[in-house]
Order: C-alpha cells, then structure tokens, then sequence
C-alpha cells in the first residue's frame, strides 16, 4: 500500500478446492509466512483471483464463506445495497476499490482489505477532517513493516459516520482509523467490512451489503 515493489515467486496447483467448490490450474505465489506474519500458524491467503469467475460471501458474525450459484445472485441483489466496485488486474493479481463517503461529505476510493483491522487513511486526510493533533485518543507510531519499509501511522477514532454513496443507511459511525501515507485514498479493513454480510461479484463489478 506505500507503494514499494515486492518480489514473489509464481508456480501453479493442478487443483484447489475450497468445500465442495474446486478450480483446476490456480496460480501461487510462493512466499515465507513466516517472515511475513511471525507466530500466526497460517499456511497461506486465499486470493480474490480463485474468485474471479464465482460470486461469494463472507459472513463474519457466523463465520462461514459460501460460494454462490448464479440463481441466488437474484434474491441476493434484492435484499441488499449493490455497490459498484472496480477490479484492477495485474497479471495473476487482482485487487478490488468501492467508493466511501468521509464525515465530511469526500467521496474517496478505498482497496478493499479483509486482511486488515481499522480502515486505513492517507495521511493528507487528517487535516482535511480536522482531527486535533492534542486529542488524547490520537496515538502516534513509527516503525518497519513486513517489507522493510519505514512508516509514520496516527490511530485515532473517526468522529461521524462513512458510507456508501447514495446510501447512508450502509454506514458504520466512530470507526477506529488509522492514517499513513500510502498510494490509495484509503484502504477499507475489517472494522469496515465485518459490519456486513457482503456478497463479492467480481464478474459484473458489484459488492452486494446486508446488514445483519
């Protein structure tokens, strides 16, 4: 997200399955987890390219992923907000960005991040929503990420509420953010997304939010 280059090797699985749902010739990118996430136990992340051509859901509160046939897209799209997103693809890399609108009515284009906590803002932000630097809840860190880069991050709790564009009902209010300097308007992580039961149809552009 700050916008230095990563080197990964590439190979590919004869097959992968999640569930009863399997795909066959999946692309990998081979990296130490280890060295990335020290202590975490986890043997990989499972990229929105293996969802390129299938609609899913994630539901946070029951904690169950479902792969969607085409015929429930209908009942799905009826009972929730259709967002549309845009799907940037970069070899075997494929990323998603929807649209918010800040407290203060800026509509921004954040990258949606399910592997991240608070809702993540460009730096240049904090100011524009005039956040007080003496606020004893704003805390300050600095330090090295996974890749080696430096970081400055402020931490704080975002006064108001963000939403979709044209429908403020799809909201989430006092959302703990925090604000680095980084390539995106914003990056949206699970204090964000969790709020919802979100349906992922990267094959028509859209996220589909229910509240729970």
């Amino acid at each position: 997200m700050s916008g230095q280059s990563l080197v990964v090797p590439v190979s590919q699985l004869s097959s992968m399955s999640i569930g009863n749902f399997r795909r066959t010739s999946v692309p990998v990118g081979v990296f130490d987890m280890k060295k990335l996430m020290p202590g975490a136990n986890i043997g990989g992340f499972i990229s929105l390219e293996f969802f390129k051509n299938n609609a899913f859901t994630i539901d946070n509160q029951k904690k169950i992923l479902t792969i969607e046939a085409d015929s429930a897209l209908f009942r799905i799209k009826s009972a929730g907000v259709k967002v549309p997103i845009s799907v940037d693809k970069n070899g075997i890399s494929v990323s998603i960005q929807m649209p918010l609108i800040l407290p203060n009515g800026t509509k921004i284009s954040v990258v949606v991040d399910s592997g991240s906590q608070a809702l993540i803002l460009n730096d240049h932000f904090f100011d524009e929503l005039k956040i007080s630097k003496n606020n004893k809840n704003v805390k300050y860190m600095v330090g090295k990420d996974e890749t080696g880069q430096q970081f400055r991050r402020i931490f704080t709790n975002l006064r108001g509420k963000i939403h979709v564009p044209s429908h403020p009902e799809i909201n989430v209010e006092s959302i703990k953010v925090m604000f680095q300097k980084i390539i995106y308007d914003g990056l949206a992580g699970q204090f964000f997304l969790k709020k919802f039961i979100i349906t992922y149809d990267l094959k028509r552009s859209l996220m589909i939010f229910r509240r729970y």
